[in-house]
């Protein structure tokens, strides 16, 4: 069993299960840390965390340099150490919010309309009833204005990844902290005032505004933390996102698997591997891939010819005869679209946050990215390049699994790039990847974040152009301000 991070809950939960179910009676020893590590084949200070967190929630006493004796007396079963675990993890989710929430805020709040302002009202009626529910409605109620339900989605999941962590029914928890963390020091005026500057369109004091209550109640969680004896946590249970989707169609997410490793240049020379082997790396069944293939062939990136395979012409041959199943592709595009609706929001703070830990070798590969798109005619090599330094950079558990989902998915957009798009002037990207460029080499952090933002922005407007084209009305639902 490999050493992974979070593997000792999997023995504190073995452990657990054998003490409450009998097999270990009170005052009898469980197996030392160094049997424990053989056992399970982990390390010793894995199996040390395992017997911590026994003794953290009082299934056993634990004595330096004795083994673990069982003292549990059928009724404690807190699981505590996990509900710290999470709580710990909560630490991290705020601090991302710092990157996520204001600019996802702030633009929401150009769409503020006066019948959103009385339901906004009506909110901070609640919320000065002390319902900490509310905060979050407030929140969403500007997330939904943006028309994105995949960013909603993940707000959400945020939300309920905090209330798992608070809802471990631990008694001594309830009894410790009697008023509700979220609460306690945020004004109300602060959320009037907020209404008020997004409809007087002073969008700089709303945006300042957003930031003051994020700041808020990052510091009441903060206070929060403190008070709940966090020195009782031996790990973090860290926050996991799985983007919503609909049952995988196995033939087009292959089929666009297969298009992305052409375009790339993966596969050498002209010529397709065999069947088998393709099968074998993409993990599917020949006729599957065979599917794939044909489907590939459809739309003039490939030619099978009989007894010597399939041969690849790429997607500038593609690109004269294209014609994409619009609904095959439909459900894929529109998600895709919201993810990188997603990421033209938050990719400035977030890569600003991620910079100072970029190493010279992720400066050299984000470079090379950027030649790369220069020579071959704007692949968007950039982009995924710096998404990937993100999510290999950041020191945040939230942005990484945030950014790790979004840059797995962006695959889906990739049939795009077949598609001749009408009225859109793309001069505008290699200026933006020289500068960026420049603006890395040199460490002009605030410049390159802001760059890198700009591109992604564009590249969403001309990936939402290019679904509208194709008759896809749901694109039109995601708003940017310079969109209007």
């Amino acid at each position: 069993m490999n050493d992974t991070q979070g593997l000792y809950r999997l023995i504190y939960r073995f452990y657990r299960t054998q003490i409450e179910g009998g097999q270990y009676q009170s005052g009898e020893p469980l197996p030392a840390a160094l049997e424990i590590s053989e056992i399970f084949d982990v390390s010793f200070s894995t199996a040390r965390k395992a017997l911590q967190a026994l003794k953290n929630d009082g299934y056993i006493e634990l004595s330096p340099g004795r083994t673990g004796t069982v003292c549990w007396n059928g009724k404690c079963g807190l699981n505590r150490s996990e509900l710290y675990d999470r709580i710990n993890a909560v630490a991290d989710m705020y601090a991302a919010m710092n990157y996520f929430l204001p600019p996802s805020l702030s633009l929401g709040a150009r769409y503020l309309d006066h019948e959103g302002q009385a339901k906004l009202a009506l909110i901070i009626d609640e919320i000065e009833n002390n319902n900490s529910g509310a905060i979050f409605e407030f929140t969403a109620f500007f997330i939904r204005l943006l028309g994105n339900p995949v960013l909603l989605h993940l707000i959400c999941e945020l939300d309920n990844f905090v209330y798992a962590a608070f809802s471990g029914g631990d008694v001594h928890l309830l009894i410790k902290n009697n008023k509700h963390p979220w609460t306690e020091r945020i004004p109300a005026k602060l959320f009037y005032d907020i209404v008020n500057a997004a409809g007087a369109a002073d969008y700089a004091r709303t945006d300042a505004l957003f930031h003051q209550l994020i700041d808020s109640c990052n510091k009441d969680m903060n206070i929060y933390l403190d008070s709940v004896g966090l020195e009782n946590a031996t790990g973090k249970i860290p926050f996991r996102w799985q983007v919503y989707m609909e049952q995988e169609r196995h033939l087009y997410s292959a089929a666009v698997d297969l298009l992305y490793r052409i375009n790339t240049g993966e596969f050498s020379g002209r010529w397709l591997p065999p069947i088998p082997e393709l099968a074998a790396s993409m993990g599917l069944s020949e006729i599957t891939v065979r599917r794939t293939i044909k489907l590939l062939n459809s739309i003039g990136v490939t030619e099978t010819v009989k007894r010597k395979g399939t041969r690849i012409y790429g997607s500038e041959r593609a690109r004269r005869a294209v014609k994409i199943d619009v609904g095959l592709f439909k459900s894929r595009f529109v998600s895709g679209l919201s993810l990188l609706h997603i990421l033209a929001i938050t990719i400035e703070d977030v890569s600003y946050e991620a910079f100072p830990s970029f190493t010279e070798d992720c400066v050299k590969e984000l470079t090379d990215a950027i030649e790369n798109d220069a020579r071959r005619g704007m692949e968007f090599f950039t982009l995924g390049a710096a998404i990937a330094i993100i999510c290999k950079s950041s020191k945040n558990t939230v942005i990484k699994e945030i950014y790790s989902q979004i840059k797995g998915r962006l695959v889906w957009l990739y049939p795009l790039r077949l598609i001749e798009i009408q009225g859109i002037v793309l001069d505008v990207f290699p200026r933006l990847s020289s500068d960026m460029a420049v603006s890395l080499r040199e460490g002009r952090r605030r410049d390159f974040s802001r760059q890198l933002s700009e591109l992604m922005t564009n590249v969403f407007f001309v990936a939402q152009s290019a679904l509208l084209q194709l008759g896809i009305k749901e694109a039109a639902k995601l708003r940017l301000p310079s969109n209007d």
